[in-house]
């Protein structure tokens, strides 16, 4: 499968349910700036990649707490005949002291564009979406704002 295809797969399978996610995470969580969308990833480099993700930040930060929450799901090499699902992941950003909820990595290895691929994401898309719920309440009780 080629890079249009797996691009195009990768888009039409995960973003409209994590736009939805998104929606109600808005309502959820007023004090975070929340945000799914689409995205390309190296286009200067040898091996382009797109994403698909939920990021999310604090409106109003409290010294030492996280600067982001992200949820992404990548597929790489789309220059190629060989795209690969290289990331489906929920991490904290570089700064702060991210609450006691750790990161999520669901990929062991990554797997080439496929059947396969597009398989564990759909399996993973529930996990994915509950432990970024988890982080964003631990994230509001460590660090609480008021609305």
């Amino acid at each position: 499968m080629g890079n249009h295809t797996a691009k195009k797969d990768l888009i039409d399978l995960s973003l409209p349910v994590l736009e939805k996610f998104n929606l109600g995470l808005q309502t959820k969580c007023p004090t975070f700036a929340i945000r799914a969308g689409e995205c390309s990833i190296g286009s200067l480099t040898k091996y382009q990649a797109h994403m698909v993700y939920v990021k999310c930040c604090r409106l109003s930060n409290i010294k030492d707490e996280p600067n982001c929450l992200s949820l992404e799901i990548t597929v790489r090499a789309l220059n190629t005949n060989n795209p690969i699902l290289c990331m489906l992941d929920v991490g904290w950003g570089g700064d702060g002291i991210p609450p006691e909820q750790e990161d999520l990595y669901l990929l062991n290895e990554e797997i080439p564009w496929g059947n396969l691929a597009i398989k564990k994401i759909e399996n993973s898309l529930t996990q994915l979406k509950n432990h970024f719920d988890l982080c964003i309440k631990a994230w509001q009780d460590k660090y609480p704002l008021e609305t």
